[in-house]
């Protein structure tokens, strides 16, 4: 939890491949609390936005992020706030191309898990394998199918997937 947005709610941050917690106070801004997670070697990715009210006027600016939470299972069961959604398009249509993330978040009091995921196309089963699939956007966020292959043919993007009723 790092700084406040316009509602006054702590933004919260998701710090990847970090060993500890970085040496900040909870309202240091968002932007100092990203580059304290880059300077250890990690990275950091914006979570479930909408949950706590956070904008998009709230994460213009902020430089260094490696993805936005779209969609957090927990979030969803719980308040029925997991859809981020609407915050990634307002970025996106204002130039701010974060890749999407979805997780379950699952805290296990409650059905919270197996309903998002962020599935990495790694060269390998390790946290380097990882970490390099996320810092070169080889990744997908989903809360359903799983992504075989897409390509475009014949004018038309094909998706060949598991089991969907939309994708």
């Amino acid at each position: 939890h790092h700084g406040r947005n316009e509602l006054g709610h702590l933004h919260h941050l998701l710090a990847l491949n970090i060993s500890a917690p970085p040496d900040l106070a909870e309202e240091a801004p968002l932007q100092a609390a990203v580059d304290a997670v880059r300077a250890m070697g990690g990275e950091a990715v914006i979570c479930h936005p909408y949950w706590h009210g956070c904008t998009c006027a709230d994460l213009m600016g902020l430089e260094g992020v490696l993805g936005l939470e779209i969609y957090n299972h927990d979030c969803e069961v719980s308040v029925n706030r997991g859809d981020c959604s609407m915050v990634w398009d307002d970025l996106l249509a204002r130039g701010v191309g974060w890749p999407a993330i979805a997780v379950d978040d699952a805290h296990f009091h409650r059905p919270d898990f197996l309903g998002g995921y962020t599935n990495v196309k790694a060269r390998e089963l390790s946290v380097e394998g990882i970490m390099d699939g996320l810092r070169n956007g080889h990744f997908y966020a989903s809360g359903g199918p799983e992504i075989y292959d897409v390509r475009f043919e014949d004018n038309q993007v094909v998706v060949e997937c598991s089991a969907a009723r939309r994708i």
